[in-house]
């Protein structure tokens, strides 16, 4: 799990994606920074699934997870929950909806 927010993340991997060699396909720890190579995650920063299946459903999942976390994080507030994922609120509810997602 990421303990920043989709900006950090993203701007950590375009870094990566720099330093990353052309003819190599893959990014490898070693361009990632040091502090996230050694860091340990947190108790509640654990996976929530089990990381098999195929992409489709891994990457709902995934979206699922990063936007209800997102959600209850900013107690429900769909604006800010859209900021922080630089996505509109238009898309935001779209989301909500479309994944039936619930205040718990």
């Amino acid at each position: 799990s990421w303990p920043g927010n989709i900006r950090e993340l993203e701007n950590v991997i375009e870094r990566a994606a720099v330093m990353t060699n052309f003819d190599e396909t893959v990014l490898l720890p070693e361009s990632l920074p040091q502090e996230l190579t050694t860091a340990t995650p947190k108790p509640n920063q654990a996976a929530d699934f089990d990381e098999k299946g195929d992409l489709p459903s891994l990457l709902a999942h995934y979206e699922r997870d990063v936007l209800q976390r997102t959600l209850t994080t900013h107690n429900w507030n769909q604006s800010a929950a859209a900021e922080e994922l630089n996505i509109s609120e238009a898309v935001m509810r779209y989301k909500i909806k479309r994944l039936r997602l619930k205040k718990n």
